[in-house]
């Protein structure tokens, strides 16, 4: 490994970082880049995703790499202060060629004041055990990368980047992988156009478990999106705002992401927002599920429902189908062994039902039986929920698929065809959907029967 081999040497982001979390950052970044590699690969490959080409360096090798040749800057300087913290015996060295590089290997004053102070924190803890190499990316080195701050001037002018900064995050979201907050412009390595190459930070992602639903995933990185935009027009703006920006693609999306009356619910829609130069255009057919949990497994009694057939059946295409909500009740006994049975296996349930993309709102009243008084009336606690949470979501959607045969959900439903929104409705058969609800709906209420495909066994 040296400084003359023709490759960038990338290491994760470090800065800040505690001792004991710094060389498992490294291994992380080699974990998350593999995974990303292989999915990018099932599909013909990503062009932000580099082959996960690493070398195993010693830290010694990496202070002697010349530092135009490391990326990100900052984590070079963390980890030159690292080196010698867990290394006492070669601190005189190392300390010697940091004061030979002069001031100009740090950013600024204020940097060398924090790395002195690292130096005395890290020195505190300095017999730790030595893990001897780690793991550190190289990519060829090409001359139209830009590792200083010169394309931040090119950025505002040229603004591709924030339609790739679009499709990264899509793409990261459509396989359940999240953004970490920490993510910053330097996460990904841009052109001396301002245009990004790679993305780079693979430890700044995290993999999302199996029962994490799909909607779970999109709302966290549809925030960490809305930061690292932030982030951007810190460099971007800041020495003061530029009247000629006024309707480029950056500032149109930093008003709209600042602006209650625009919450995106995906980056399509974002996307189609930037095409309409800002104006809201006609909306995506988006598709609602909520499925009354309890009117619907209470009649299907030992079978299930795949789910994701089901919806194929009804509308086609799946992909239209943003959001899925279901309600599931909590019970609590006077028996403490049997509310732990009971809350055991609708874990297990919920579980199952996330594994399928839906959002599970849990309802309890801390007693044994869902039943409440609302309004002189009585209803479940867990159709109040799901009821609740379909009037928040009303203006999001052109239809709706609602899973329940209970009347007490017929006057949302025709709340929603009030507002030019198409209901259809399932139910599991002719004895569990109240006449209310087969007499209104009539050619848009279905039996789960008709789609028998759907049905597990």
């Amino acid at each position: 490994m040296s400084s003359s081999d023709g490759l960038l040497y990338v290491l994760p982001f470090l800065t800040d970082l505690e001792e004991d979390r710094v060389f498992p950052e490294f291994f992380k970044m080699v974990g998350n880049h593999y995974f990303m590699y292989r999915i990018a690969e099932s599909v013909g490959g990503h062009p932000f995703i580099p082959f996960p080409s690493y070398a195993a360096a010693e830290l010694e090798e990496l202070s002697l790499i010349d530092e135009g040749s490391v990326f990100p800057k900052e984590s070079n300087e963390f980890l030159q202060v690292f080196s010698e913290a867990i290394s006492p015996l070669d601190s005189i060295k190392r300390k010697a060629q940091l004061v030979s590089r002069g001031e100009s290997s740090f950013s600024n004053k204020q940097n060398i004041h924090r790395t002195i102070e690292q130096i005395n924190r890290f020195l505190i803890n300095a017999n730790r055990s030595k893990i001897d190499r780690i793991p550190v990316l190289s990519i060829p080195f090409k001359k139209e990368y830009s590792l200083t701050r010169l394309h931040v001037s090119k950025m505002l002018n040229n603004q591709k980047w924030i339609r790739q900064l679009i499709s990264f995050f899509q793409y990261i979201t459509e396989n359940k992988v999240k953004g970490c907050p920490g993510l910053k412009i330097d996460s990904f390595l841009f052109n001396e156009e301002g245009e990004i190459e790679k993305f780079l930070m693979y430890n700044m992602l995290e993999r999302s478990k199996s029962n994490v639903s799909e909607m779970e995933v999109l709302q966290h990185n549809l925030g960490v999106f809305a930061a690292l935009i932030e982030d951007f027009s810190g460099e971007l703006y800041g020495s003061g705002y530029r009247e000629d920006q006024h309707n480029s693609d950056f500032n149109l999306l930093m008003i709209a992401l600042n602006n209650n009356e625009y919450a995106f619910d995906d980056f399509i829609e974002i996307e189609a927002f930037l095409e309409s130069q800002g104006k809201r255009g006609k909306s995506q057919e988006k598709i609602a599920v909520f499925l009354d949990t309890a009117n619907i497994f209470t009649g299907l009694h030992t079978y299930d429902i795949h789910f994701s057939s089901l919806l194929s059946k009804i509308f086609g295409e799946k992909k239209n189908i943003t959001e899925q909500y279901a309600a599931l009740f909590y019970p609590v006994y006077e028996s403490a062994s049997k509310t732990r049975y009971e809350k055991a296996r609708r874990d297990e349930f919920k579980a199952s039902l996330e594994a399928q993309g839906f959002q599970v709102l849990v309802a309890a009243n801390g007693r044994d039986k869902a039943k409440v008084i609302e309004g002189g009336r009585e209803i479940d606690v867990d159709d109040l929920m799901l009821i609740a949470k379909m009037k928040e979501r009303m203006d999001k959607f052109k239809k709706v698929l609602v899973l329940t045969g209970d009347k007490h959900f017929l006057p949302i439903m025709k709340v929603y065809e009030e507002n030019g929104i198409e209901v259809n409705v399932v139910s599991i058969h002719e004895d569990d959907t109240a006449q209310e609800v087969k007499t209104h709906f009539k050619d848009r209420h279905h039996l789960i029967t008709d789609y028998w495909e759907s049905i597990l066994i």
